[in-house]
């Protein structure tokens, strides 16, 4: 493997150290950098080194600020040509201020996309480069309605999803009809748990369990704000309002499966593959219908809930994540979010994660996610999008 690393990312992004400590590791040169806001400022920062050969690896934007606000920026003129709402630049940087504020996911959405068509233009002009995740596959993962749409078509297992959602009282009518009490509703561009709701009915009440705080501000708009703490509410009136107010960031609503449990929680799995293959696994552990590992979860090595399944309950959740892995067919890696049913006989993918191999002490074979992609790269080429 004789061509340089190249990575695009934020800077100090915990990704970007990983990978360089794996290619450390491995007897390799350090990865060049190049940052999302040096790209953003001259495509030359990429054009040069991409110019020159190399392996391209696009790493998540991360929670760098900067960053975050030139990609709300950079959304804004889509927006405008699809005639959507959007964050103006003022309300952006006033925004961003405001920690742990959820400003327009979707805004920052087609502002990534933009970026990555940038990439993919250069991508195509360049003879001698190699990349370990393709724009392409990055932006389908990292839309959730798309993403859930391509996995059905190639029969895959995902919970029921609605179609496009665009009010609390649209909502409760499509649960009527589907005669579906208990759904989960997600912002369709969101990542990291941010703004998801599980919502449960019956005839005399309604509950939610929520990764929101809100406030009311000034103007009598209710502010949305993420937290690790998952909070509850019966009032109708305020859920009504919570869910009209992420309606218009774009939701994906879907099915609640009710999780597998192991020693009284609610548990999921995150699986990590490597060129096709399933390596990496992690028990997500959780008192509540949320198992993101940010919101203080527990993590378990994943033999906890193989040993409770049947040797072909197991084996059939494997073979769809091998399954999915051939659907994005431009990527090295892909990290997948399973939950299996509480008879522990179905499964269901929840997520595809583009940028899901930053778990940290989870090896396989030995080898840190980092370590065994680029294990992969030097014995097989083949796996790399051109």
């Amino acid at each position: 493997m004789s061509l340089p690393f190249v990575i695009l990312a934020s800077e100090n992004d915990p990704r970007v150290i990983c990978f360089q400590q794996a290619l450390q590791k491995q007897g390799l040169p350090e990865a060049r950098f190049v940052s999302y806001l040096d790209f953003f400022d001259s495509v030359e920062s990429l054009k040069e080194p991409l110019d020159q050969g190399c392996i391209l690896r696009i790493e998540s934007p991360g929670r760098d600020k900067n960053t975050h606000v030139k990609l709300l920026e950079n959304g804004i003129a889509a927006l405008k040509e699809a005639q959507k709402p959007f964050e103006s630049e003022d309300s952006i940087h006033e925004a961003i201020e405001d920690q742990g504020k959820i400003i327009a996911p979707h805004q920052y959405y087609f502002g990534f996309t933009q970026a990555m068509l940038q990439v993919e233009a250069l991508l195509e002009r360049c003879s001698d480069v190699w990349v370990m995740n393709h724009p392409e596959d990055i932006l389908l993962a990292f839309d959730k309605f798309r993403c859930q749409q391509h996995l059905k078509a190639h029969d895959i297992s995902v919970p029921t999803p609605f179609e496009k959602v665009s009010s609390y009282q649209s909502l409760r009518q499509m649960m009527h009809d589907k005669k579906m009490p208990r759904v989960f509703i997600k912002l369709r561009h969101g990542s990291a748990a941010s703004g998801i709701i599980a919502l449960e009915t019956n005839k005399k009440h309604i509950q939610i369990k929520t990764t929101i705080e809100t406030v009311v501000n000034k103007q009598g708009k209710l502010v949305l704000y993420n937290t690790r703490k998952i909070q509850t509410s019966r009032d109708e009136v305020y859920i009504q309002r919570l869910i009209d107010t992420l309606c218009k960031m774009e939701v994906q609503v879907e099915r609640w499966i009710p999780k597998a449990q192991v020693d009284g929680y609610n548990v999921d799995l995150r699986i990590l593959m490597i060129a096709g293959k399933a390596q990496h696994k992690v028990l997500r552990m959780s008192h509540t219908p949320m198992t993101n590992l940010h919101l203080l979860n527990k993590r378990a090595d994943a033999d906890l809930l193989r040993k409770k399944m049947t040797t072909a309950a197991w084996d059939s959740l494997i073979d769809s994540c091998e399954k999915v892995a051939s659907c994005f067919p431009k990527s090295l890696y892909i990290a997948l979010d399973v939950v299996v049913s509480i008879n522990l006989k179905h499964h269901f993918i929840l997520e595809v994660n583009a940028f899901g191999d930053l778990l940290k002490g989870v090896t396989y074979n030995n080898l840190t996610p980092q370590e065994a992609e680029i294990i992969q790269l030097k014995n097989d080429h083949q796996y790399l999008a051109v």
